[in-house]
């Protein structure tokens, strides 16, 4: 039963790559049914049978609420092509290319949905809430232990008063990491004001195991109660 059980999961995985395959091709609708039966020679025999439905042409794309960026600076991020079939999968990721732009201005509680019509000449709106413009007031570190905080703030290429800037958090996020004194770094916005559009930002780190590093012939590593990170 274990082994037949290990089959049917593998069965289940082929029949969404299968599936994956024809929804990223524009047949949105498509359905893939699985089906097992065993000969007179005692061998499994798998069949999928596939319906394919209609492939969906991009016909028509609209915009309903963007202020800040204007129609041709989407339709650069999205990179859509018309007329051509339909791949939900990079649309979608493509959106969250959309919604970063936005956090790099500053727009951090942007909302980005869609509606499309069921017909094959695929017509999408994109509907673009933006909210507010928001900048940087206090940021709160935490997790500390051995390491000092003026070793995160240095890290750190955004500071209060700064306009919230998604990029530039990531690469705050990404220079603490490479530090290389970390297990996790997560920095996330928190304490919103809607009035004063100020948001703070969080800094949570969870430090690494200490090492001790000895400089002979060759590095010997190991665990020691205490490392001065200034000197590493």
């Amino acid at each position: 039963w274990a082994g037949l059980s290990k089959r049917t999961a593998v069965i289940k995985l082929e029949k969404e790559k299968i599936k994956y395959l024809y929804i990223s091709k524009g047949y949105i609708n498509c359905s893939v049914m699985d089906s097992l039966f065993i000969d007179s020679n005692d061998q499994l025999n798998i069949n999928y049978t596939i319906r394919e439905g209609e492939k969906y042409l991009l016909n028509k794309l609209s915009f309903i609420g963007n202020k800040v960026l204007e129609k041709e600076d989407i339709l650069a991020i999205l990179d859509l092509q018309f007329n051509k079939y339909f791949d939900i999968f990079s649309f979608k990721d493509k959106l969250k290319l959309l919604e970063n732009k936005y956090g790099q201005l500053g727009y951090t509680y942007v909302k980005i949905n869609y509606e499309m019509n069921n017909d094959p000449n695929l017509e999408i709106i994109i509907k673009i809430d933006e909210g507010e413009k928001y900048f940087i007031k206090d940021i709160d570190i935490k997790g500390l232990k051995k390491v000092k905080y003026k070793t995160i703030k240095k890290q750190l290429n955004i500071k209060s008063e700064d306009r919230y800037d998604l990029d530039k958090i990531k690469q705050s996020r990404r220079r603490i990491i490479e530090l290389g004194m970390f297990n996790s770094v997560n920095i996330v916005p928190k304490n919103r004001n809607i009035d004063s559009q100020y948001v703070d930002l969080s800094v949570k780190v969870s430090e690494a195991l200490e090492h001790r590093w000895d400089a002979n012939i060759g590095f010997r590593q190991g665990r020691v109660e205490f490392v001065d990170y200034s000197y590493l």
